[in-house]
């Protein structure tokens, strides 16, 4: 009986060095007191968040229900058609310019039109108010002087006739009478302020000095005698529309001929034109 007292408990010892059910089994080490140290030769981890080891984060969108798939499919049909109508618009808009732009472009062109033919209207209403001068009957007589120095003179006389219906005033005007194969000359002034009426010849004199070997060129044949000049004058119209003619030319004399004026630059350029049109026509 005090055998098994002290053998119950004895039992028990060898059961106390194995684990209970469900605990993992643990193998025992003798841990030496004074370990010894040993060199670490790995090198230390890197800090996760730095440049040598970034911390990436994956994002993943999470998969769309029926009824947000059906939403986002409109929202896209509906951006195309706002796209497919700005284009629209955008197309219409553009060619409603161009035809803005076209239409400016001949109404500008009509009212151009428009302008020209109004001015052309004016200009024919004011062809019978405009005044033209003309110098007719031009003729040259030969005085010779008897005395010394024996300058003769010749004296020339034109009448300045105004050809239209309406009657001008003369603003000024003058006449240059040039002494063939010499430097000198003679100018008349017309005059200014003075009336002219429709076809009344106003009647110009001039007497001309000329040497007397000119003069026996005169009187023996055919003398030139170079001319130009000019009138400023105004009509119907006003003093706002003053017109000036200007003329140039020699007038051919001599004893015994009728003086004729031969024009360079005519007094009334469309009559020049004119009379130059006739003397190229081909006789028939």
């Amino acid at each position: 009986m005090r055998f098994l007292i002290v053998a119950i408990p004895l039992a028990w010892i060898p059961l106390g060095w194995q684990p209970l059910r469900g605990q993992p089994p643990t193998v025992r080490k003798d841990v030496p007191k004074n370990p010894k140290q040993k060199p670490n030769f790995t090198s230390p981890k890197p800090q996760i968040g730095t440049d040598a080891s970034p911390f990436v984060v994956e994002t993943h969108p999470r998969p769309e229900s029926e009824k947000e798939t059906a939403e986002t499919k409109a929202d896209k049909d509906r951006a195309a058609r706002i796209e497919r109508w700005m284009v629209v618009f955008t197309g219409a808009v553009a060619v409603f310019t161009g035809l803005l732009v076209w239409v400016g472009w001949r109404g500008v062109n009509a009212a151009l039109r428009t302008l020209k033919n109004i001015e052309k209207q004016a200009d024919l209403m004011a062809i019978p108010f405009r005044s033209w001068i003309a110098l007719e009957n031009w003729k040259a007589e030969y005085v010779p002087d008897q005395s010394p120095p024996y300058i003769s003179t010749l004296r020339i006389q034109v009448e300045m006739v105004n050809k239209t219906n309406s009657p001008l005033t003369i603003t000024e005007g003058s006449i240059k009478f040039k002494i063939a194969g010499g430097s000198g000359h003679t100018r008349y002034e017309i005059g200014e302020g003075f009336f002219l009426p429709p076809r009344s010849p106003h009647i110009i004199k001039a007497s001309v000095l000329i040497a007397e070997g000119n003069a026996g060129i005169f009187t023996q044949g055919r003398f030139l005698c170079p001319i130009e000049g000019h009138v400023s004058h105004y009509g119907a119209l006003g003093e706002a529309n003053i017109t000036t003619q200007k003329f140039s030319g020699f007038l051919d004399c001599g004893e015994g001929r009728e003086a004729t004026f031969h024009y360079e630059t005519h007094l009334n350029p469309e009559t020049q034109q004119e009379e130059q049109a006739d003397e190229q026509q081909p006789p028939n």
